[in-house]
């Protein structure tokens, strides 16, 4: 055999192997294009529409939602109770999605549940983690409705302070009315308030919710924030908001609730940047009266006497007296006195006397004499004041006594207040107690906002800002 045959099959071996290799190379770019799809007749099922199902904590079962939409910024998704409106949905945070494993974290008040599990065709299933486990499992039944709003990750910056938040925006075009919502006492994320920014974007209000900072908290479980601070941060929030060409510079306003209500009333006193308030559940009186007022009420809840009741009041009041002579020492002989009484352990006097670091950084001592009254008589803005009939945290006819006298003081004329029958702090009426309580579902449990509450704010702030009622 000559050495042209022999060649021959190792030349035609060579250039199949480059064939082949041109070959591999195709398929390994088609694969990068195309996400090395393995078959489209398989797709990971997608989570985008509207689940519903059940939530079950400790037994009780509760009617669930959630609605999941993909966008390009990743996953957003709603969730909350099927049997209340989609206004009272709360953002599920930190979504991930792996087919078939689902996690994410949902706010439940001042804590935040994170829960994983998986999808399995139209079934998601996912468990809480910790002790305090709850189920959810949801069926998916159709799309999830359009989203009302757009909504855009934003940060407030107070000097050094920089405060994560979102800001919702109504669809259609601007410039629009804002309002900054502003936590109550206590820990606070841009969720606690979102119930409210939900509400007013869907009536043409653009919504500013931000992370409450983090001062820290006393032994007793103050928050170690300091009112001027915060009204500082509301503020920072306002000129977030000003400097926008979608925003109407001259119809920016305050919401508070409880310790919001208190920080507006500063901030509105502050500042010319701000156009309205609204006030919920803030005291009209100081903070040493607002302590009287919830040991008076307490250890009366608990069966004391007249008599026990007053010695304890005397006693706090005494207390404060050292503390503002700058001698809060002298009141040590007096409070171990005190200890002794039965009604100690329910009163809000401390077992010693404070301290210097106590006085220099507890909210109580620091704002003993603090009067709201004297921030609202220098405000001019048009202000809607709510109240709870039954606001067990602050007596409320004084409070509204008060306030109306200082409104009158500024000379303001363009100013509500509104006392809604039956309701508490929160402006809800709990429900009624019934024999079948002990086995419930705890479905009818959940206490309902006070009739007329949340559209005399909608209809308020509609009125204020000329959108009509």
């Amino acid at each position: 055999m000559s050495e042209s045959k022999k060649k021959v099959p190792i030349l035609q071996r060579a250039t199949e192997l480059e064939s082949l290799k041109a070959l591999l190379l195709a398929f390994a770019i088609l694969c990068l294009s195309n996400g090395c799809k393995t078959s489209s007749a398989n797709p990971s099922p997608s989570l985008n529409g509207r689940w519903t199902g059940s939530g079950v904590f400790r037994g009780q079962t509760n009617p669930a939602i959630m609605d999941f939409y993909q966008t390009p910024g990743g996953w957003r998704a709603f969730g909350g109770r099927s049997d209340l409106p989609d206004y009272l949905f709360t953002p599920l945070r930190n979504i991930r999605y792996q087919h078939p494993h689902l996690s994410f974290d949902l706010p439940d008040g001042s804590e935040t549940r994170s829960f994983e599990g998986t999808v399995s065709g139209k079934t998601i299933k996912v468990v809480s983690r910790g002790q305090k486990q709850v189920v959810i499992e949801l069926q998916r039944t159709g799309d999830a409705p359009p989203l009302p709003f757009t909504e855009e990750a934003i940060e407030v910056r107070n000097g050094e302070v920089k405060l994560g938040g979102d800001l919702l925006l109504p669809s259609g075009p601007g410039p629009h009315p804002a309002i900054v919502l502003i936590h109550g006492s206590g820990k606070g994320t841009r969720d606690s308030c979102r119930i409210f920014g939900n509400i007013f974007v869907r009536h043409g209000v653009a919504a500013l919710l931000y992370d409450k900072r983090d001062a820290g908290y006393d032994p007793s479980g103050y928050d170690l924030a300091e009112h001027h601070d915060l009204a500082g941060d509301a503020l920072a929030a306002v000129a977030l908001l000003k400097a926008r060409d979608d925003i109407r510079d001259d119809q920016i306003g305050l919401g508070g609730w409880s310790q919001g209500s208190w920080v507006g009333a500063i901030a509105a006193a502050q500042s010319h940047d701000v156009a309205f308030v609204i006030a919920v559940s803030g005291a009209g009186v100081s903070f040493e009266e607002v302590h009287i007022f919830l040991q008076e009420a307490g250890l009366r809840s608990r069966g004391f006497s007249d008599h026990e009741v007053s010695e304890a009041t005397d006693a706090l009041r005494r207390l404060n007296d050292f503390v503002r002579k700058g001698n809060p020492q002298g009141a040590q002989p007096m409070l171990e006195e005190a200890r002794r009484k039965r009604w100690f352990g329910f009163s809000y006097l401390p077992h010693s006397a404070p301290n210097e670091t106590e006085l220099r950084t507890g909210i109580r001592w620091r704002n003993l004499d603090f009067d709201p009254t004297s921030y609202w008589e220098r405000v001019k803005v048009p202000v809607l004041r709510i109240f709870g009939e039954r606001d067990d945290r602050a007596p409320v006819d004084r409070s509204v006594a008060r306030t109306r006298e200082a409104f009158q003081r500024a000379g303001n004329t363009r100013y509500t207040i509104k006392v809604f029958p039956g309701a508490d702090h929160g402006i809800a009426i709990a429900p009624k107690p019934s024999a079948s309580d002990q086995r419930s579902t705890g479905v009818d449990e959940v206490p309902k906002f006070a009739p007329g509450y949340l559209d005399t704010m909608t209809g308020w702030l509609r009125e204020q800002l000329g959108l009509g009622r």
